[in-house]
């Protein structure tokens, strides 16, 4: 089952604090035909320089250092400097377990356009935990399964498939092909721009069943979670991108029956 090379791709901006356990726990994967790639976006903490400690101690690491220009331009970078069949995004204050990459790559067919998904645990600074598992019940779909799944990833109080780009395998074709829909400017709702189009285009879809490899740690400083007086601005540049004529484009194609585009707003 390892005939496939999956890049791990780690976005790296002034996470010091967390770098270290994230990268060991990917270094430590028991899946070995594998890269990690550290795209270090301009930290102006230690982050750069851990980076490059890493990639003296193991060979299957790469790190870019570039220019700090935001989340999608990081991981765009660390997707043009890998060579993996299969995609794994990992954020740099988040780790994963042992088995993450050999568990999910079991589920692998070759395809070009398929992504696994497996769940994720939240974990809170004083250790508390809440395990988040994936609302489409385990299994894999495809052709007209796989069609009634579309309408309901967003709009929805709890979409069918998280819309993250992180805990999953994603075939490299369907990251490549859908970059042009990310625009480096959004700060917010980032993850929508490239997973949105990649699970329409998706051939194959496995629901892996309450597998919580992937560990969120929620960091209270993060941007996620504070006031950003640009958020406004942020959503209608998301409004505005490219999406929203591929979903009409797909519509008319046939792709997906009964879809309520207004459903993308909320």
């Amino acid at each position: 089952m390892e005939a496939y090379k999956v890049s791990l791709i780690v976005p790296v901006y002034n996470t010091e604090a967390y770098l270290k356990r994230c990268v060991a726990s990917l270094r430590e994967q028991s899946y070995e035909n594998l890269e990690i790639i550290l795209v270090d976006d301009g930290s102006t903490d230690n982050s750069g320089k851990l980076c490059d400690e890493y990639e003296r101690q193991d060979a299957r690491i790469k790190v870019i250092h570039k220019k700090n220009g935001g989340l999608i331009s990081a991981w765009k970078a660390g997707v043009e400097g890998s060579t993996g069949e299969y995609l794994c995004f990992v954020d740099s204050d988040d780790w994963v377990d042992t088995a993450m990459v050999s568990e999910m790559a079991k589920q692998l067919s070759g395809s070009d356009r398929e992504i696994i998904s497996s769940d994720y645990v939240i974990e809170w600074e004083n250790g508390n935990k809440q395990y988040v598992w994936q609302e489409l019940p385990a299994g894999v779909y495809e052709g007209a399964e796989l069609k009634r799944v579309v309408p309901r990833l967003l709009g929805q109080e709890k979409r069918y498939v998280c819309i993250s780009r992180c805990m999953k395998l994603i075939s490299r074709s369907l990251i490549e092909n859908n970059c042009k829909y990310s625009d480096p400017a959004i700060r917010m709702g980032e993850d929508t721009t490239i997973m949105l189009p990649s699970l329409i285009d998706c051939k194959r879809l496995v629901i892996m069943d309450h597998k919580a490899y992937y560990h969120y740690f929620y960091v209270n400083e993060s941007m996620v979670h504070k006031y950003d007086r640009n958020l406004f601005k942020n959503i209608e540049l998301l409004r505005k991108i490219s999406l929203k004529e591929r979903i009409f484009r797909i519509c008319r194609q046939g792709r997906i029956r009964n879809f309520c585009f207004c459903s993308f707003w909320h």
